[in-house]
């Protein structure tokens, strides 16, 4: 196949031009050149074109061409799809157990709880010898909201007359009637437990003011609340 001019700078540059010149050089005989470039002479009169080494080799009727032997770089392609999930592989060996961590700081002391109940009444003791009179001790104890009886050395009862109020009944026979200061009653002393608080005596009643000789004790809680335990001593005078 033979060459005009036109045909073969169209062929050159389907291939990758890079440039038609006289003056590029290049270490003679490479075919590629060592930069990558192919040399060619194009015969002006018949239309040949020849691959030579070296551009000096083209004679006086033959212009020098060269071109890329790689074409220039192409744009780059679109992202293509997202290859499928591969399948979960084996689960690994279970690691060695750490070391044990130190200690921790000793906590700070709890809140003292609320008192516990008191124990049964127990047995009343034998009767002692006939002899003088002595002073008894009559005590009790008692839960405020409720009434119900803790603790006593002998039978009593209460009744809740208000808030923060209570009536104290102490059967009769319990204390010798005539003894003590005025009409004969017990002195009482009275305290709230768990929580405390001041507690007020509002009346003493016994032997004939009560009718039957029992013994009345009325009191209350200065704070009128009635969520106190209560405790209270009746001591005999004489």
């Amino acid at each position: 196949m033979r060459f005009n001019r036109k045909t073969a700078v169209a062929a050159v540059a389907a291939l990758g031009l890079i440039g038609i010149t006289g003056g590029v050089a290049h270490a003679a005989g490479l075919i590629p050149g060592a930069d990558g470039t192919i040399q060619a002479c194009y015969n002006t009169t018949n239309g040949n074109l020849r691959v030579v080494g070296d551009d000096s080799a083209c004679r006086k009727h033959e212009e020098s061409l060269f071109w890329n032997q790689t074409g220039p770089q192409g744009e780059q392609g679109a992202v293509g799809p997202q290859g499928e999930q591969g399948a979960v592989g084996p689960q690994g060996e279970q690691g060695a157990v750490g070391p044990q961590g130190e200690q921790g700081a000793v906590g700070p002391q709890g809140e003292q709880g609320e008192q516990g109940a008191a124990g049964p009444v127990g047995p009343q003791g034998p009767a002692g010898e006939d002899g003088q009179d002595a002073p008894r001790v009559f005590a009790g104890e008692f839960h405020g909201p409720t009434g119900a009886i803790w603790s006593g050395t002998a039978a009593f009862s209460v009744n809740h007359t208000g808030p923060g109020r209570w009536s104290i009944m102490i059967p009769a026979g319990t204390f010798a009637s005539g003894l003590g200061v005025g009409n004969g009653c017990p002195i009482p002393q009275v305290q709230a437990l768990v929580p405390g608080g001041e507690m007020v005596i509002d009346q003493n009643l016994c032997g004939p003011l009560t009718g039957d000789g029992s013994v009345r004790l009325d009191v209350r809680s200065a704070d009128g609340s009635d969520n106190h335990y209560i405790s209270f001593v009746v001591v005999p005078v004489g």
